[in-house]
């Protein structure tokens, strides 16, 4: 037994080889699809290589790999599987799905060429085949250089445990793969009440990854919960995103979606007809009857939607049920996996942050003030707060709130920091719901006009409580989806210099929570950070300058897609303000709230076109040269370990960093920037003063397991630990009965044991030092970006991300 924690995540067996058959491409649609792939532009999105590749990994679990057609420049092989396939199903699979695309494509000359493409491929009747035997890992049990176990492995781990059910007492549960990991039988678990039964599904999910010093792959299980809807699906909802309709069909589950699209509904088209050629006999309901009523189809489950509201289930699983279930996957893949030779090792945390001091800081207003007038640089804060309607018990609270955080609700307040003057005003036509007869773009900037022709420019640092409705008096959502103005609202108010931030009315759920955490995040966006206490160690303190690196990824506009750009953004030290560089929108620094306003005006025809970015890989080695310059006091450079990130700046990979040079164990000699380009880096000295830290937050890092206690019960942990030269940083649970519930043995969703109950875990995130100077102290400074996490005062718990990297992250979620 262990007494630490133990990362729910194995390592692979060496020498594992598969016996399979590999289906080719025919070379004719190879060849002829490089003239038509140049011509497609942005059209490919279209393609419909990815929904075929879902369709067979559910229609066939034999299937280990499944090639995109797109990538067979590289490789002709399309299909590798334990056992032969139907080859027709498959080429008329194929072909159905490139005739429904032709129809998506909107250049009529690309339309022609694609059209022509698909009437002229080859006629074939079956596939090239090739019997062959495949590694997968080496003799040392890391991956084989083919890198084909990324995906193979998983799948054929899929195969295997579909044979191997799980018992449990005198109950035994089957698990199916489906496109996506593999779903236990949907009509097997459920919760009981006295008049009726709710339904739902553990859906495991194995994935391959590294860690960052040795390489090491690793493979994880994750686990969740399904829930099967039991009542009339609300697709009111403003959101249009999918929802997904399993059938269970000859111990298989075939996903469909039902799509929302102007308020139509429909299946999707591609997997709709791939459905009916493969499933004849077997027809899916009516759209509508489904809708209506989702648990009277006999073999058919939709699958619940948080936007739908409550039910019955609770979400997540508990820790008794990753105990049984890596249990089980223990003892059934043992051929496969081994767990690893090691738990994590425990850490202090060295100067650990206290969440009730930033607590007590939030609540002293005259330290409040003090901190606003030094993060924003200004000596007044206007506070507008707007609505629609008759709002009087929510402005009452807005009132009450912003006196406890700010001295005053109302009016005027006069510190030795700050002024600040509060107002309220009713604009039942500038929130009202947008014109949705428009175009998106236009309905958008009719908004926006009618804000700018309203709202005078503000004459300092304003920001505003926007008040909106959420429910009307049927209890559905206010605005419809294209009539919601809140995007709009947000880029009007940007061009008239004022910041916004929204609360709900109308909503039942903990009205003073919504309105508390509405200003508490309203004092992020100003850019406020607790003041922290100074902590010294031998090499780093709290006073030593922070900063975080985070690219933002494309970002969709009524005028057009962003492009990727780097965002920078660094606290001073001794208490200093947050400042923002972004090289695509402005020269320099900003203040927080100026980079907040900033990227808030994206989403405008001006602001739009201010967007200019730059080569994000030269935007990222321009500042760490910058930074290496400086040598006079120490520098912590975070970066989050993303797709995004990785694939700007592929030397932080896994792969790169375990391979490098090293004078030490976390000492480089040279980082580079480019790949190719490997001799033009960066060189340290022995002078440099930059530290680098990489953060894993995504699901790349493994979940976890605590230790039992003497009664049974699982303990809760929290702090640094380390693995393989690898730190893991674990924050506090919450004070939220859902992280409690969790450590109990008798709350189980495979148990059906109080499977009504919420269930959540505290993060776990992945901490590297990619560069140390040879004399730091590796623990200290982990211990301040562990520490990082703690220092939101807007939350009750944990940050995922160190506080900056979130701070970096929140600001492109202003754009649209």
């Amino acid at each position: 037994m262990f007494d630490t924690l133990k990362l729910q995540a194995y390592t692979l067996q060496p020498n594992i080889e598969l016996e399979v058959y590999c289906y080719q491409y025919p070379q004719q649609w190879i060849e002829s699809f490089q003239t038509v792939n140049l011509l497609l532009g942005k059209d490919k999105r279209h393609l419909p290589f990815k929904k075929i590749k879902e369709f067979l990994y559910s229609w066939d679990p034999n299937i280990l790999f499944v090639n995109d057609f797109t990538n067979t420049y590289r490789q002709n092989t399309w299909i590798l599987s334990r056992k032969p396939i139907d080859e027709s199903t498959v080429i008329a699979i194929f072909k159905m799905c490139l005739q429904i695309t032709i129809d998506l494509i909107k250049n009529p000359y690309t339309k022609e060429a694609f059209e022509n493409w698909i009437n002229n491929l080859d006629e074939i009747i079956e596939l090239k085949l090739i019997m062959k035997r495949i590694p997968l890992t080496t003799n040392e049990g890391t991956i084989h250089e083919n890198n084909l176990a990324f995906e193979v492995l998983p799948r054929f781990i899929y195969q295997q445990l579909e044979s191997k059910p799980l018992v449990l007492g005198d109950q035994t549960l089957s698990f199916i793969p489906t496109h996506n990991g593999m779903l236990s039988e949907p009509n097997l678990l459920c919760y009981s009440t006295k008049n009726s039964k709710y339904y739902y599904s553990i859906r495991l999910i194995a994935n391959i990854q590294t860690t960052p010093h040795q390489c090491t792959p690793m493979i994880q299980f994750k686990f969740s919960i399904t829930r099967w809807m039991n009542y009339k699906l609300p697709l009111y909802s403003r959101n249009e995103s999918n929802t997904s309709v399993y059938a269970h069909l000859d111990n298989r589950l075939v996903k469909i979606e039902i799509v929302k699209k102007n308020n139509q509904l429909f299946w999707e088209p591609s997997e709709h007809e791939m459905y009916n050629a493969v499933y004849i006999g077997q027809p899916l309901p009516a759209i509508n009857e489904l809708v209506n009523r989702p648990n009277s189809f006999n073999n058919f489950y939709v699958s619940h939607r948080l936007e739908f509201g409550n039910i019955a289930v609770g979400a997540g699983e508990s820790m008794h049920d990753r105990y049984i279930l890596n249990d089980w996957i223990t003892s059934e893949l043992d051929e496969l996996i081994k767990p690893f030779a090691s738990v994590l090792k425990s850490k202090s945390v060295i100067g650990q942050n206290s969440k009730k001091r930033i607590k007590d800081n939030l609540e002293n207003i005259e330290k409040v003030h003090e901190v606003l007038a030094k993060v924003t640089g200004q000596k007044q804060l206007f506070i507008e707060v707007l609505y629609i309607g008759e709002q009087e018990e929510l402005i009452n609270l807005v009132k009450q709130n912003l006196e406890m955080v700010l001295g005053v609700g109302e009016g005027e307040f006069t510190s030795e920091h700050i002024k600040i003057s509060i107002s309220y005003s009713r604009q039942n036509e500038l929130l009202s719901s947008l014109d949705e007869t428009k175009k998106e773009k236009d309905r958008h900037e009719e908004r926006i006009q009618q804000i700018q022709q309203t709202i005078h420019k503000s004459t300092g640092l304003t920001a505003c409580l926007v008040l909106l409705p959420f429910i009307n008096e049927e209890g559905h959502s206010y605005y419809k989806e294209k009539e919601d103005p809140k995007k709009a609202i947000r880029a009007g108010l940007a061009t008239t210099g004022r910041l916004s931030q929204f609360i709900d009315s109308m909503n039942p759920k903990s009205p003073e929570y919504r309105v508390k955490v509405a200003i508490h995040d309203l004092l992020r966006q100003l850019g406020y950070i607790d003041p922290f206490e100074t902590n010294k160690f031998e090499t780093v303190n709290y006073d030593t300058t922070i900063s975080a690196l985070h690219i933002v990824n494309f970002k969709r506009t009524p005028y057009g897609n962003t492009k990727r750009a780097v965002v920078y953004i660094v606290r001073k030290a001794n208490q200093g303000p947050v400042l923002v560089e972004c090289p695509a929108l402005w020269n320099g620094q900003k203040y927080y709230w100026e980079a907040s306003l900033a990227f808030q005006e994206i989403a405008t025809v001006e602001g739009f076109k201010k967007f200019n970015p730059e080569r994000v890989i030269g935007d990222i080695k321009n500042k760490i040269y910058e930074l290496s310059y400086k040598k006079d006091q120490p520098h912590l450079l975070l970066l989050f370990s993303d797709g995004v990130t990785r694939k700007e700046w592929p030397f932080i990979t896994d792969k790169n960093l375990s391979s490098i040079n090293k004078e030490e164990l976390y000492t480089l000699k040279s980082i580079w920037f480019e790949k190719g380009k490997e001799n033009e880096g960066l060189t340290f000295t022995d002078e440099n003063q930059l530290r680098l830290v990489r953060v894993r937050v995504n699901d790349e890092v493994p979940d976890y397991l605590t230790p039992k206690k003497e009664n049974g019960e699982y303990q809760s942990k929290k702090g640094l630990f380390s693995l393989n030269e690898v730190f893991y940083s674990l924050g506090e649970k919450p004070l939220d009965a859902h992280y409690a519930n969790t450590l109990y043995s008798n709350n189980s969703k495979l148990l059906m044991q109080n499977a009504n109950k919420p269930l959540k875990f505290s993060n776990i995130v992945e901490l590297y030092p990619i560069h140390l100077n040879k004399e730091d102290n590796p623990e200290e400074w982990i211990s301040l970006t562990h520490n990082y996490r703690v220092f939101a005062h807007q939350y009750k718990g944990t940050l995922k991300a160190p506080l900056l990297l979130h701070m970096a992250k929140q600001l492109e979620e202003y754009i649209y």
